[in-house]
């Protein structure tokens, strides 16, 4: 995922989260990795409701929406949140290079 360093909005377009923007060409690639995490959570999320400790958020997602439109929310969210490790990471790298 080479690609994190773009705005949100491309990023979503690029991995196929954006409807009809794009005319199916996406990565396909990175929409096959995302797909199974966020079905993953859901389901883990709608079996073990009490027991399998998830974000409030997530909670929110599945409870208030139907299934398609849950895992896809789920997917932006997970997008959202690689994207905001991947800046973390970057920026540590390149202080930690700097010698500071």
């Amino acid at each position: 995922m080479a690609s994190l360093h773009l705005p949100l909005n491309i990023l979503k377009k690029f991995v196929g989260l954006t409807p009809n923007r794009n005319k199916g060409k996406y990565s396909r690639h990175i929409h096959v990795v995302l797909s199974p995490v966020a079905i993953n959570i859901y389901m883990n999320v709608k079996r073990w409701k009490d027991k399998w400790e998830a974000p409030e958020e997530s909670k929110e997602i599945i409870d208030s929406l139907p299934h398609k439109k849950a895992i896809y929310k789920l997917q932006s969210r997970i997008l959202k949140i690689l994207r905001k490790a991947y800046f973390l990471a970057n920026n540590q790298t390149i202080n930690n290079l700097a010698g500071r």
